[in-house]
Protein backbone atom coordinates (compact mmCIF):
# COMPACT_ATOMS: atom_id res chain seq x y z
CA UNK A 1 0.00 0.00 0.00
CA UNK A 2 2.00 3.34 -1.24
CA UNK A 3 1.54 6.33 1.17
CA UNK A 4 -0.90 8.26 -1.05
CA UNK A 5 -3.36 5.53 -0.86
CA UNK A 6 -3.09 4.66 3.02
CA UNK A 7 -6.03 5.70 4.90
CA UNK A 8 -5.00 8.74 6.74
CA UNK A 9 -4.49 7.89 10.71
CA UNK A 10 -5.43 11.42 11.13
CA UNK A 11 -7.60 13.59 9.52
CA UNK A 12 -6.58 16.79 8.02
CA UNK A 13 -8.43 19.68 9.34
CA UNK A 14 -10.88 21.12 11.56
CA UNK A 15 -14.52 20.20 12.40
CA UNK A 16 -17.24 22.61 11.40
CA UNK A 17 -20.16 23.67 13.14
CA UNK A 18 -21.92 20.67 10.84
CA UNK A 19 -24.85 23.23 9.68
CA UNK A 20 -26.37 21.01 7.14
CA UNK A 21 -29.20 22.64 5.02
CA UNK A 22 -31.42 21.07 1.66
CA UNK A 23 -29.66 21.78 -1.43
CA UNK A 24 -26.45 22.89 0.28
CA UNK A 25 -24.33 22.19 -2.75
CA UNK A 26 -26.84 22.50 -5.48
CA UNK A 27 -25.00 25.32 -7.40
CA UNK A 28 -22.22 23.38 -7.16
CA UNK A 29 -23.26 20.42 -8.17
CA UNK A 30 -25.26 22.34 -11.27
CA UNK A 31 -22.13 23.84 -12.21
CA UNK A 32 -20.52 20.90 -12.42
CA UNK A 33 -23.33 18.95 -14.33
CA UNK A 34 -23.63 22.33 -16.67
CA UNK A 35 -19.83 23.39 -17.33
CA UNK A 36 -18.00 19.67 -16.44
CA UNK A 37 -20.33 16.33 -17.21
CA UNK A 38 -17.22 14.71 -18.60
CA UNK A 39 -16.30 14.45 -14.89
CA UNK A 40 -19.30 12.30 -14.15
CA UNK A 41 -19.28 9.87 -16.99
CA UNK A 42 -15.40 9.39 -17.58
CA UNK A 43 -14.91 6.15 -18.51
CA UNK A 44 -11.68 3.88 -17.01
CA UNK A 45 -8.58 4.54 -19.76
CA UNK A 46 -6.53 1.91 -18.70
CA UNK A 47 -6.51 1.68 -15.15
CA UNK A 48 -7.12 5.65 -14.06
CA UNK A 49 -10.54 5.94 -13.17
CA UNK A 50 -10.90 2.11 -12.46
CA UNK A 51 -12.08 2.86 -9.04
CA UNK A 52 -12.87 6.80 -9.60
CA UNK A 53 -14.98 8.19 -6.76
CA UNK A 54 -16.87 11.36 -6.80
CA UNK A 55 -15.96 13.08 -3.37
CA UNK A 56 -18.22 15.25 -0.86
CA UNK A 57 -15.76 16.43 1.76
CA UNK A 58 -17.26 17.90 5.18
CA UNK A 59 -20.74 16.57 4.63
CA UNK A 60 -21.85 18.07 8.02
CA UNK A 61 -24.39 16.80 10.32
CA UNK A 62 -26.00 14.35 7.99
CA UNK A 63 -25.18 12.59 4.92
CA UNK A 64 -27.76 15.31 2.82
CA UNK A 65 -25.22 16.43 0.98
CA UNK A 66 -23.58 13.02 -0.36
CA UNK A 67 -27.01 11.62 -1.04
CA UNK A 68 -28.35 15.23 -3.14
CA UNK A 69 -24.88 15.03 -5.09
CA UNK A 70 -25.47 11.54 -5.48
CA UNK A 71 -29.28 11.60 -6.95
CA UNK A 72 -28.20 14.41 -9.18
CA UNK A 73 -25.58 13.40 -10.51
CA UNK A 74 -26.74 9.80 -11.16
CA UNK A 75 -29.29 11.25 -13.28
CA UNK A 76 -25.92 11.42 -16.01
CA UNK A 77 -24.44 8.57 -14.47
CA UNK A 78 -26.30 5.83 -12.79
CA UNK A 79 -23.50 3.99 -11.43
CA UNK A 80 -21.36 7.19 -10.28
CA UNK A 81 -19.46 5.70 -7.01
CA UNK A 82 -19.81 8.96 -4.29
CA UNK A 83 -17.82 9.11 -1.59
CA UNK A 84 -18.87 11.72 1.67
CA UNK A 85 -15.77 12.11 3.88
CA UNK A 86 -16.58 13.71 7.30
CA UNK A 87 -13.76 14.48 9.94
CA UNK A 88 -16.54 14.07 12.88
CA UNK A 89 -16.80 10.29 13.65
CA UNK A 90 -20.07 10.43 15.43
CA UNK A 91 -22.03 11.91 11.80
CA UNK A 92 -19.54 9.58 9.74
CA UNK A 93 -21.54 6.78 12.16
CA UNK A 94 -25.16 8.15 11.89
CA UNK A 95 -24.19 8.26 7.69
CA UNK A 96 -23.68 4.52 7.32
CA UNK A 97 -27.33 3.33 7.29
CA UNK A 98 -27.26 5.33 4.23
CA UNK A 99 -23.86 3.31 2.08
CA UNK A 100 -25.18 1.33 -0.33
CA UNK A 101 -22.93 -0.58 -3.37
CA UNK A 102 -22.01 2.85 -4.75
CA UNK A 103 -22.48 5.53 -1.82
CA UNK A 104 -19.43 5.41 0.82
CA UNK A 105 -18.96 7.25 4.01
CA UNK A 106 -15.46 7.62 5.43
CA UNK A 107 -13.83 9.38 8.28
CA UNK A 108 -11.25 11.86 6.99
CA UNK A 109 -10.32 15.56 5.78
CA UNK A 110 -8.64 16.80 2.98
CA UNK A 111 -5.99 13.62 3.10
CA UNK A 112 -8.80 11.91 1.74
CA UNK A 113 -9.37 8.55 3.15
CA UNK A 114 -8.84 6.61 -0.12
CA UNK A 115 -8.62 2.88 -0.29
CA UNK A 116 -5.75 1.00 -2.48
CA UNK A 117 -6.42 1.31 -6.25
CA UNK A 118 -9.30 4.19 -5.50
CA UNK A 119 -8.72 7.99 -7.37
CA UNK A 120 -10.75 10.47 -7.40
CA UNK A 121 -13.00 11.11 -10.32
CA UNK A 122 -13.88 14.52 -8.85
CA UNK A 123 -14.50 16.89 -5.41
CA UNK A 124 -17.39 18.68 -4.21
CA UNK A 125 -17.64 20.62 -0.74
CA UNK A 126 -19.42 23.98 0.31
CA UNK A 127 -17.57 27.09 -0.42
CA UNK A 128 -17.88 27.54 3.62
CA UNK A 129 -15.93 23.83 4.25
CA UNK A 130 -13.25 25.84 1.89
CA UNK A 131 -13.08 28.94 3.39
CA UNK A 132 -13.13 27.47 7.22
CA UNK A 133 -10.21 24.97 6.71
CA UNK A 134 -6.68 25.82 5.64
CA UNK A 135 -7.01 26.87 1.97
CA UNK A 136 -3.33 25.87 1.52
CA UNK A 137 -3.61 22.76 2.84
CA UNK A 138 -6.62 21.69 0.35
CA UNK A 139 -4.29 22.71 -2.43
CA UNK A 140 -1.59 20.78 -1.23
CA UNK A 141 -3.50 17.49 -0.57
CA UNK A 142 -5.74 18.21 -3.89
CA UNK A 143 -2.55 18.54 -5.82
CA UNK A 144 -1.78 14.96 -5.69
CA UNK A 145 -4.53 13.42 -6.73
Amino acid sequence: MSALHAIPKKPVGLPTRGKTASNRLRRVDNFILLYEPALLTRTPAGDQFQKALFVDLGYGFDARTTLESAARFRRFNPTLPMLGVEIDKERFEASLPHADSITHFRVGGFNLPLLPGESVQGTSCSMFVLRRKACHVAVEFFSRY
